[in-house]
């Protein structure tokens, strides 16, 4: 699925929902498809401890560059703490591979206690 013909997200939770996938298999299955992570907590309603939770069995960061290219499974390509994208033709860190992630588990965690202090 390219972006020109991507579906909107939630559409395309209907389909995988449809097609009888855990709720893992979906999260793992659209960030493969290059759907923001901000979109995938949003149309889920994920919190920041369910993020936590799938990313770390998944390895989420370990699927796809920050530009959204699956990494291949040839353990040539992968270090003890580099990763090499084919279609970027660089290494990145785990820290570079782990900060989007990061970033929506601490956005998350502060949406969850703004609204807890709200009340």
């Amino acid at each position: 699925m390219t972006g020109l013909d991507k579906k909107p997200i939630r559409e395309r939770l209907e389909d995988l929902r449809r097609s009888g996938l855990s709720r893992e298999e979906i999260v793992k299955t659209l960030y493969l498809e290059k759907y923001p992570i901000f979109e995938i907590t949003e149309a889920l309603s994920i919190s920041h401890e369910e993020l936590r939770d799938i990313s770390e069995r998944l390895k989420l960061f370990l699927l796809r560059c920050p530009s959204g290219h699956r990494f291949l499974s040839d353990p040539a390509l992968h270090a003890q703490d580099a990763h090499y994208c084919v279609e970027c033709k660089r290494w990145f860190n785990e820290l570079t591979l782990r900060d989007e992630i990061e970033l929506e588990i601490k956005r998350l965690k502060e949406k969850e206690e703004s609204l807890r202090s709200s009340f």
